[in-house]
């Protein structure tokens, strides 16, 4: 992942970690350690991150469906089409499906508790 945020990062700003920081609400020696590869942005942060580079979550946990770098931001996730959502998941492996199920059902819930009169209707 740390690779694909400093291309990113670099194609966007020409590298500026600060304004990613500022962005993502975070300090700036997270982003270094993001880059470094030391750690990784998680949940909110990830959001974030991918919001202020232009692209998807998944690209950035996981890269490309087939291993190549994109040549343009991908569009964000809402407008992909379902099966190639689909395709995306089938392709990972277990371990990586079950924390990707896991962080899907983390955003469920969270999004549940900000919005319970919304979450209540039906239909």
């Amino acid at each position: 992942m740390n690779d694909r945020i400093r291309k990113a990062l670099e194609q966007k700003n020409g590298g500026n970690q600060s304004e990613l920081a500022r962005y993502a609400e975070v300090s700036p020696q997270a982003v270094q350690k993001w880059i470094a590869g030391a750690s990784e942005p998680r949940g909110e942060n990830l959001r974030k991150t991918a919001e202020f580079l232009g692209l998807t979550e998944v690209f950035l946990r996981y890269g490309a469906v087939d291993g190549s770098e994109p040549a343009a931001p991908i569009q964000p996730i809402q407008r992909w089409p379902f099966k190639v959502a689909y395709q995306m998941y089938a392709l990972l492996p277990p371990d990586e499906k079950e924390r990707l199920d896991d962080d899907v059902t983390h955003f469920i819930e969270r999004w549940h508790a900000k919005n319970p009169a919304k979450s209540k209707k039906t239909g």
